[in-house]
């Protein structure tokens, strides 16, 4: 029994059904009206529904007949919002139901509060729905429940606890769930996206996506009939493992399914266990042409069909056993390229990495920012590395390959948009996964800036879950800037405070109040732009010192002031040095341009100064562009100079 949804022509004959049916269509169109659907041993159709009114919404299971009429069963209403039902049902031929219920917090400020994810099950013979996941309530996604034997029925999904996100579960028996309980080991990296599925004798599997440090791989726990068996690593090599599924053969031979992603590509892989043992990882599909972004899998016999959706639409399968043995470890098409640094990376050479914000079909503010950089700096390289629809788990396993195709200095992240809508995917997850793009830009020996997503005025942004969403990746993205000490671009902030006689914020979007139109892109332009600019500033120099001395008249006096060149400024990168002096004990802002030098030189005398008045002095770099660095710490003159007495007369008695 697989506890997921049906193939796509069943998918097609559902949504005819639907259109007869004469539901009016949900108040949110965010999610589908009937998110899942289940047939029962006898052949009945069994769906739920979810809707919006009233300013509640609905979720409630039935039978959708071959007229097109819905039977309800139960129905559940909540104030909050309805997140990712799942549907399965038992040997009695009876529904089960699992979803997310978030409570919206507080409304202050013009958003709301944080507020708590309950997992909530109800099924048969239950009068009312229980939440099964207390007091893990920090976060939970991707629900699934599967109905097996002996009135037994498990539900599992994501949550956190004290660490990043871990996989859950709970146990139905005997009329009480259980408490909460983990699958994962190590709760300092994400786990996600657990899809379960049982065998004949009712024992459920689960697979899910974690990283182990280097990417995402596959992992596996296995229920034996008396405790959980100790997770199993399922996928190796170097590649990312995500989206998997899982089903048994003749009821018995668990079969894992998923995305295997490096650099550009993207394929399918399987792997089969006979007894103790895990066959070879095989490639069953190749060129996909983009990443999966949703799978299933639906056994019959010794074949099964998997149906996922990817940048070709949803594509569905049909696999044999043997489809899953002939394969073999050899190397495909898949290449994971190693980060390496250049033997030197260019200063005036950027790659822009992103999701369909930065790529705009290859337009953008991308060329404007090049423009503006080329004005500046006499030339500039910004490379579109941008990908519409990434997620950020597959532009983790993209950027190795961009980072190591350029000679570029500077690195721009921007991404993040597409795990909002991505009920799989929680903001922390999002942010551990740019947290790794940046140290892996860093670690090539580039320079990282790291942008907070644009706020968003289509049926999400407006909708307070993924707003909060919003609001807490953006906070995340912020700590992440200031842990690894690089440069934030805030880019939500600078939209939200576009003027509101200009238009405000929305006016910056195109229609489908997502992505930015041509005034969006050009101020995203020049916020880049500004904020690079800060970083391509000469470093200041280092050891500023003062040697004061008189000239040879004694009438006069010279301050030598010297300094040596920052070894993080690179090489010719400095065009002068400029001194500036006030007199000792006045305000900074009395700070005057006294002179300038030749970047060879690191010293500079100041002559015929009065003698008995003390000076301060600064230093500070300009790049040829003109770009001046900060000033040295302040060097204030302290020697003394003592002479004899003039004119001394001598009396005599």
């Amino acid at each position: 029994m697989l506890c997921r949804r049906p193939a796509v022509i069943f998918v097609l004959w559902l949504a005819a059904v639907c259109a007869a049916s004469g539901f009016p269509a949900s108040d949110n169109p965010t999610r589908p009206e009937f998110p899942r659907i289940k047939k029962d041993k006898l052949g009945r159709t069994w769906a739920a529904r979810q809707w919006q009114a009233n300013g509640n919404e609905y979720l409630s299971v039935g039978r959708l007949t071959p007229g097109g009429v819905f039977e309800e069963w139960a129905a559940f209403a909540t104030s909050g919002e309805i997140l990712s039902p799942d549907l399965d049902i038992d040997s009695e031929s009876k529904p089960w139901l699992i979803w997310v219920e978030y409570s919206r917090g507080e409304y202050s400020g013009g958003e709301y509060s944080r507020g708590e994810y309950r997992v909530r099950a109800a099924g048969s013979g239950v009068s009312d729905s229980q939440v099964i996941n207390g007091p893990f309530t920090a976060s939970a996604l991707s629900p699934s429940i599967c109905a097996g034997a002996r009135g037994e029925v498990w539900a599992f999904w994501t949550g956190r606890d004290n660490g990043r996100d871990e996989i859950f579960g709970s146990l139905y028996r005997n009329g009480v769930w259980s408490g909460p309980f983990k699958l994962d080991a190590d709760d300092r990296r994400p786990h996600i996206r657990p899809s379960a599925a049982i065998d004949g004798k009712g024992r459920p599997r689960v697979v899910w996506s974690a990283y182990d440090g280097e990417d995402y791989k596959i992992y596996s726990a296995a229920w034996n009939g008396a405790r959980w068996l100790p997770e199993e690593k399922i996928s190796a090599g170097q590649a990312s493992g995500l989206v998997p599924a899982v089903t048994f053969l003749n009821s018995v031979i668990p079969v894992i399914v998923w995305n295997r992603v490096s650099g550009g590509m993207s394929e399918l892989w399987a792997r089969v266990k006979f007894g103790p043992a895990w066959s070879s990882e095989v490639p069953l599909v190749q060129d996909l042409a983009g990443p999966v972004r949703d799978l299933t899998l639906e056994s019959s016999g010794d074949r099964f069909a998997a149906t996922w959706d990817s940048g070709e639409g949803t594509i569905s399968r049909s696999f044999s056993l043997f489809d899953c043995l002939i394969g073999s470890n050899s190397p495909t098409n898949l290449k994971s390229m190693a980060v390496a640094a250049p033997a030197a990376r260019d200063e005036n050479q950027y790659v822009a990495f992103g999701d369909s914000i930065t790529y705009a079909n290859g337009d953008g503010y991308v060329p404007k920012l090049e423009t503006l950089l080329a004005q500046r700096y006499g030339t500039a390289r910004v490379w579109n590395a941008g990908e519409g629809g990434e997620i950020t788990a597959v532009g983790l396993a993209r950027i190795d390959s961009v980072i190591a195709a350029t000679s570029s200095k500077y690195l721009l992240l921007l991404e993040g948009t597409n795990d909002i809508t991505d009920t799989h995917i929680s903001a922390d997850t999002t942010a551990f996964n740019l947290d790794q793009m940046a140290i892996r830009g860093q670690s090539a020996g580039m320079t990282p800036l790291l942008s907070t997503i644009t706020p968003r005025n289509d049926s999400y942004g407006n909708t307070p879950f993924f707003q909060n969403k919003i609001n807490d990746l953006n906070t995340r993205i912020r700590v992440i800037t200031t842990s690894l000490s690089i440069s934030l671009v805030d880019m939500y902030q600078v939209f939200y405070d576009y003027p509101a006689g200009s238009g405000g914020w929305r006016s910056l979007l195109l229609p489908d109040g997502l992505h930015p139109n041509d005034i969006g892109f050009t101020l995203m332009a020049q916020t880049w732009f500004s904020s690079l600019k800060s970083l391509k500033k000469p470093k200041p120099p280092l050891s500023p010192s003062l040697d004061s001395h008189l000239d040879a008249s004694e009438e006069f006096k010279i301050n030598a002031v010297s300094w040596q060149a920052n070894p993080d400024n690179a090489a010719g990168f400095v065009a002068n040095y400029r001194i500036y002096r006030k007199i000792a004990g006045q305000a900074d802002s009395m700070f005057a341009f006294l002179a300038s030098v030749a970047p060879a030189t690191f010293r500079y005398e100041d002559a015929n100064l009065d003698i008995p008045t003390k000076y301060a002095y600064r230093v500070t770099g300009v790049s040829a562009p003109g770009d001046e660095s900060d000033p040295t710490a302040t060097i204030i003159e302290t020697r003394e100079f003592i002479f004899p007495p003039l004119d001394l007369a001598l009396a005599s008695r």
